[in-house]
């Protein structure tokens, strides 16, 4: 009796947690469509306006409602760091990034969760953790499409270290590379 009654309490705590990753993924999705034209839609400038004040508000309360859900989440944790991102918290992204990089290693996310960690480290100005975690990844031996963003955005921390004769090097490959990116641009810079 008391093994149903633990695979019972497993498994409504797994539906539990799927729900919810489902539901935090609907609700980003509406929350991004509010910034999305129509096809040929041409807005004017006080609709342009209104729209971004009404994204920016609708995504603060977002956070604000899944932050303390987070524990709830599993996949989920990714679209919540990227809200916190998008919020201009990207301290708080971190542990929803890290949380969803080690608990779906093998999810199809993890190279764009693993740059956006990266990134979140950038924007919080810890050069050190940004410069590991984009290392890694290139390490990795990764034939990703956004190696040359990930060059770059390493380039940015190491510079930001002091490291100028590695991040110099690194440039002239991000611009070399042939990529379509506009990071590359920036590169030749």
């Amino acid at each position: 009796m008391r093994t149903l009654t633990f695979l019972l309490l497993i498994a409504s705590f797994t539906i539990g947690q799927t729900r919810a990753d489902d539901r935090i993924q609907d609700d980003f999705e509406n929350l991004m469509a509010l910034m999305r034209a129509d096809d040929g839609e041409q807005l004017s400038e006080d609709a342009a306006k209104a729209r971004a004040t009404r994204f920016r508000t609708d995504l603060f309360a977002f956070v604000g409602e899944w932050q303390p859900k987070a524990g709830a989440l599993v996949e989920g944790r990714f679209v919540l760091g990227r809200a916190c991102a998008l919020a201009g918290k990207p301290a708080d992204a971190i542990p929803h990034f890290r949380a969803f990089i080690e608990k779906n290693p093998e999810s199809p996310d993890v190279e764009e969760a693993t740059i956006s960690l990266g990134t979140a480290y950038l924007d919080s100005r810890d050069w050190g953790n940004a410069a590991r975690v984009l290392s890694s990844l290139l390490a990795s031996g990764s034939d990703s499409e956004r190696k040359a963003v990930v060059q770059y955005y390493l380039a940015i921390a190491q510079h930001q270290q002091g490291a100028l004769k590695e991040s110099i090097a690194l440039l002239d490959t991000v611009a070399s590379s042939g990529d379509e990116s506009p990071l590359v641009a920036d590169a030749s810079i």
